[in-house]
């Protein structure tokens, strides 16, 4: 049986107490701390809908999580007008770094995806170091990435920001992700994604490399690793949700614009003195933002 719960929040005043609550419940020390939870408003008429624990299925056959995010934001009136129809069917690829699977690649088993897809796509993927970058693109919803494990299935890559793309130029911050997903409602689970990019020195320009890129909207992780130094985490765009997971890096390592919630997190700080959280945007600063403990 999936658990969901559902908290709703209201702000229609008085946006400084808020902002006065995010800055005492923070805690750091020179090397780690523990944000529990992080909350993003949608905007202050709307409701956030956020859930505390939708992957309890251990099968493809049982009902997936995607049809319960669909269900809790229609339940919330996300979008009146445009009434969301969920997907229809499963299926279940396996990728397998030995061979003892469909595809041997993520990024091969992402590809198999037709493009409009309306089922439930579970990729199951082995225990492995699966060394390539991976794109879900936007006309591709509903997958989910599972892993074997966060210790043992990795997703990792390693390039820079000053790094030359296809046509020559530099990459810049966000084409440097390891997995970058454009597509609504997708979601990972006991796996880890990495960029394996040098820290950068202090000065040195064009060192950002990001580990995952999170660009759609309605996006579920649990039990996931995202390993970096500077810019590891790009919640990018879109309403996400973080349960357990463990965020490492030495330089803005969360950053984007995106409205999610961050609930029992490890941030692990590579350097003292670092930023781990960068807002792209000053005048949403106040909305961003909230922990508990």
């Amino acid at each position: 049986m999936l658990s969901l719960f559902l908290l709703a929040f209201c702000f229609h005043t008085n946006i400084k107490s808020l902002v006065s609550a995010v800055s005492s419940t923070f805690s750091f020390s020179s090397r780690s701390f523990d944000a529990t939870v992080c909350y993003l408003m949608v905007s202050l008429q709307v409701v956030l809908v956020v859930f505390t624990s939708i992957f309890h299925a251990t099968t493809v056959t049982s009902t997936p999580h995607h049809d319960l995010i669909v269900k809790t934001f229609s339940s919330a009136n996300f979008s009146k007008n445009q009434p969301w129809v969920g997907p229809i069917g499963h299926r279940r690829i396996t990728v397998d770094l030995n061979g003892g699977g469909h595809y041997r690649s993520v990024q091969d088993a992402v590809n198999a995806v037709p493009d409009n897809n309306r089922r439930n796509i579970l990729i199951k993927i082995n225990a492995g170091c699966y060394k390539e970058k991976v794109v879900v693109p936007v006309t591709k919803p509903y997958i989910t990435f599972e892993g074997a494990g966060r210790e043992v299935t990795v997703i990792e890559w390693h390039d820079r920001a000053s790094d030359p793309g296809p046509s020559g130029q530099q990459l810049r911050t966000y084409r440097t992700a390891s997995v970058t997903v454009f597509a609504s409602y997708f979601s990972a689970r006991n796996i880890s994604f990495k960029n394996t990019a040098p820290a950068p020195m202090p000065g040195m320009q064009g060192w950002q490399a990001v580990a995952f890129r999170i660009s759609g909207d309605k996006a579920y992780f649990s039990g996931c690793g995202f390993y970096g130094a500077q810019d590891t985490l790009c919640d990018d765009a879109g309403r996400h949700y973080f349960k357990e997971c463990y965020i490492e890096g030495s330089i803005d390592f969360i950053f984007g614009n995106g409205r999610s919630m961050y609930k029992v997190l490890p941030i692990f700080i590579l350097y003292s003195g670092s930023v781990y959280i960068s807002q792209e945007k000053e005048n949403l600063r106040k909305e961003r933002y909230k922990t508990q403990r």
